[in-house]
């Protein structure tokens, strides 16, 4: 793909990115899937029953907290990526993908990253795993005169508190817990530091992989 194509990517809002690509379907065997750098690659994948019935048992039991359910979610987002990227050719995406590149083919920008896990999200959410959180609008931030670059991300909100958080899967490679923060820090330019582990390091072991 062009270095232009690449670059416009992560410049939609994530109102117009969510209008434009982030509708769900509530059938883990029908996931449509974006890559390729701006969602210039879309695949419907399947998951089978087994694989489905991992990423349920990560949820079990219910979370007894909110933050507890946010690391249940980060879990269960590397390991939907894990479970897809051989099926979408992206299992070698790579963290923090170049802003310019000539060759997107299994990488995943920004724009791809929010849409995949605001769909993977809405699957959840759908499935009666969420209790404590409500599916947000995909998020975005930097007007490159504020000195961050533009970025997006999936959103979750606190149904009790109404605080959002912002989901963020583009920091880590494919597979790796997503990192969850609160969205005012991330709209500020919140990035994991270089010695942290993915999500946090307190997203749990869940179940054996299958």
């Amino acid at each position: 793909m062009l270095c232009a194509a690449t670059v416009a990517g992560c410049v939609i809002t994530g109102r117009d990115l969510d209008r434009r690509y982030a509708a769900v379907s509530d059938d883990p065997a029908r996931i449509l899937v974006c890559h390729g750098y701006g969602c210039d690659e879309r695949q419907e994948v399947s998951l089978t029953a087994e694989e489905w019935g991992y990423i349920v048992a990560l949820f079990a039991p219910p979370a007894a907290s909110a933050a507890v359910e946010r690391a249940r979610v980060a879990a269960a987002i590397g390991r939907m990526e894990r479970f897809i990227g051989p099926k979408t050719g992206t299992a070698g995406d790579q963290a923090r993908s170049a802003v310019f590149t000539f060759d997107a083919r299994g990488q995943m920008d920004c724009l791809d990253e929010s849409t995949n896990t605001t769909r993977y999200l809405r699957l959840f959410a759908a499935h009666g795993l969420l209790r404590f959180h409500a599916i947000g609008a995909i998020a975005y931030r930097g007007r490159l005169v504020d000195g961050i670059g533009p970025h997006n991300a999936a959103t979750l909100r606190d149904i009790a508190t109404g605080q959002e958080f912002a989901v963020d899967s583009w920091f880590h490679a494919n597979g790796q817990p997503a990192e969850i923060a609160p969205l005012d820090d991330w709209r500020r330019g919140w990035r994991p530091t270089a010695d942290a582990p993915p999500g946090g390091g307190n997203v749990g072991g869940g179940p054996a992989l299958p």
